[in-house]
């Protein structure tokens, strides 16, 4: 599932002078009290060291939040990542409207308890780190990255845990800001025409599964959501119990949980209890392959996509075979798709293989961009039929013809390549830390992810391929219009 991100619509960023982000708001802006950081900050070891940074820390707060903490002494920045358990199969207990979750990040830092969302837009500034919110299908995620000094990470802390978590207040004007900056995003969604095609094959691989749903909503379903309803969706689902809190960078494990602790007891976060129990999504086998999926539009390309569902992150032992089998079909140069497709055959502009990830299910997708009719001696041809069984051929090939010793090894090359690359922000390895375990993967991941890679055997790989690529797909196609 792509991870969108929001950092406030174009009208607020305006308002707020700012060109990208947000920044953290001043002390006396925004902490009702007496600063936390400076009660028992003091020691907190925020100058740069020589030792090298620790493996990450994971340990379970007393109000039963997760906290993972990765000690980076020689980093000058502290990053806070907070996920929450919560998406698509709490939308579905709560019986609550596509879009919501959505909705509710995007209206979460725009005002809290005694400041209303223009006072909150002036206050924002006095400290130079950045903070927004994202949502992921299975999670939500609020995140900050600030200067490591003690007042500023003391800052965002207290700005974080004790206001915007303990404090929202969803008010109606930011939530109807919230709800325009949305349809915005469904009209921008409707006009991509990879996501337009993706949603469409969403909505097909999947019957009852709460994944068939928008991940925006529609623009009725958006429209009807109510202040009342996004603070009752909150109230039930965002308590510690379903939260993982990364800190990374330069603050020692013990003082960040000190830090942590101390704000999410000033907010009194965890006294209303745990978070209504959810049932997990069950997984889905599509019946058989249904017919295409097909739009016209105003473009001069075919857009084709073939989906097929694969295991959930909570099936990790699948996980590392799962990427695997996404680099050979379509990841890269050396993928079947670009080699056998592309250049040998000629078919198609662009070529390549996408995996969103769910934790309960996810899908893996091939798509091709390619002309509709190719000229021959009697005039222009159509070719979809041939880009149709290529496309499908190719993803398929790996279950007649397995990877050799060759093959596998660049696509475990390529995996490892693609997730060191992920590593050069101090804020990117703390995504990692907290959605590997959000989704049930777990934060050890991320330390023994080339092992794990490493480790797959052609035998697994063949194994999940026949489980996916030997099921139903579906086909989406987005054509021009005649």
């Amino acid at each position: 599932m792509r991870k969108a991100n929001h950092r406030g619509t174009a009208t607020q960023r305006r308002r707020r002078g700012f060109v990208r982000g947000f920044f953290f708001p001043s002390l006396c802006s925004l902490c009702v009290a007496v600063p936390l950081w400076f009660v028992f900050f003091g020691a907190m070891a925020v100058r740069p060291a020589a030792a090298a940074a620790a493996k990450p820390v994971v340990s379970t707060l007393g109000n039963g939040a997760t906290l993972i903490t990765l000690y980076e002494p020689d980093a000058s920045l502290v990053a806070f990542d907070i996920f929450f358990r919560v998406g698509y199969a709490e939308e579905r207990q709560a019986g609550a409207a596509e879009g919501i979750v959505p909705l509710l990040s995007r209206a979460w830092i725009s005002s809290v308890e005694g400041r209303s969302a223009g006072r909150l837009a002036r206050d924002i500034g006095a400290v130079g780190g950045s903070f927004g919110t994202a949502f992921g299908g299975d999670y939500v995620e609020l995140y900050a990255v600030v200067p490591a000094t003690r007042e500023s990470v003391g800052n965002a802390a207290q700005t974080l845990v004790m206001n915007i978590i303990g404090r929202p207040e969803f008010s109606a004007e930011a939530v109807e800001e919230a709800k325009r900056e949305q349809l915005r995003a469904i009209g921008l969604e409707n006009d991509q025409i990879f996501n337009n095609t993706m949603s469409r094959l969403r909505a097909r691989l999947w019957d009852a599964s709460p994944y068939t749903r928008s991940p925006l909503g529609s623009e009725s379903s958006v429209r009807a959501l109510s202040p009342d309803t996004v603070k009752a969706f909150y109230s039930r689902y965002f308590r510690p119990d379903r939260a993982v809190i990364v800190v990374a960078g330069n603050i020692r494990p013990e003082d960040a949980r000190r830090l942590i602790e101390a704000n999410s007891n000033a907010a009194a976060w965890g006294e209303g209890g745990k978070s209504s129990p959810v049932a997990p999504i069950a997984a889905e086998v599509l019946p058989r392959t249904p017919s295409d999926v097909q739009v016209s539009r105003r473009t001069r390309i075919t857009f084709m996509m073939a989906g097929f569902l694969v295991p959930g992150t909570r099936e990790r032992q699948d996980y590392p075979a799962l990427l695997l089998l996404e680099a050979l079909v379509g990841s890269g140069k050396g993928s079947r798709l670009f080699r056998n497709l592309r250049d040998a055959r000629g078919i198609g502009y662009e070529v390549g293989a996408v995996l969103q990830p769910g934790m309960y299910q996810g899908l893996l997708a091939g798509y091709v961009a390619t002309a509709t009719y190719r000229m021959g001696p009697a005039g222009p041809q159509p070719i979809l039929e041939e880009v149709r069984k290529g496309l499908l051929g190719e993803m398929k090939s790996v279950l007649a013809t397995p990877p050799d010793a060759e093959e596998l090894a660049r696509a475990k090359a390529l995996v490892k390549g693609r997730y060191a690359l992920r590593h050069e922000r101090l804020k990117d390895r703390a995504w990692l830390l907290g959605w590997s375990e959000v989704m049930g993967l777990g934060a050890d991941l991320d330390a023994s992810f080339d092992a794990r890679i490493d480790a797959v055997t052609p035998d697994q790989v063949q194994r999940l391929a026949r489980r996916v690529l030997g099921a139903n797909h579906v086909l989406a196609l987005t054509l021009p219009e005649q």
